[in-house]
């Protein structure tokens, strides 16, 4: 079977990209851990509209709703349940209007996070996320975290599952 690159560069100026995703992606921990008040859910949603492209097309992460409004919902659920998260960036790369990381993301469980009650589990989960910049904002992004090794460190599913 061949193989199918595609042609050409993306559109879009490589340090712009690279630009408005370090400034969100520092922005989304700037108050953690978060103030006693919930004064950071309204910094969090104006940093989301700051960035984020309305109509923004969110691929595997577990938003409930699409769009901006899905993905501020889901930032500020993941801050709640998780006040004292750290992402370390191991690797950041820009391309045009596409940008692409390798992180890692370190936590405490601390409220209850999709369905599951508040484990006070200390956890480290690597990942990657891709993302497209138009105009200053994202259109869409995508991000792939180890999720069984997420549900494993919280008591979720059994050590020994493996994949």
């Amino acid at each position: 079977m061949p193989v199918v690159l595609p042609e050409g560069n993306p559109d879009g100026d490589t340090e712009e990209t690279r630009r408005v995703f370090v400034e969100f992606m520092v922005g989304q921990e700037s108050d953690f851990p978060y103030p006693p008040d919930d004064s950071w859910k309204g910094r969090m949603r104006a940093l989301v509209e700051k960035y984020v492209h309305p109509d923004v097309v969110i691929r595997n992460v577990p938003v409930r709703s699409p769009g901006l409004e899905g993905y501020a919902d889901f930032l500020i659920a993941l801050g709640t349940a998780y006040p004292d998260g750290q992402t370390t960036f191991n690797m950041i790369a820009a391309d045009g209007d596409t940008v692409a990381s390798k992180w890692t993301f370190r936590a405490t469980q601390q409220h209850a996070h999709f369905e599951h009650g508040a484990a006070g589990q200390k956890i480290k989960v690597d990942g990657m996320s891709f993302a497209r910049v138009k105009d200053g904002k994202f259109v869409e992004y995508y991000s792939l975290a180890d999720k069984l090794s997420w549900a494993k460190q919280l008591g979720i599913v059994d050590e020994s599952v493996q994949l």
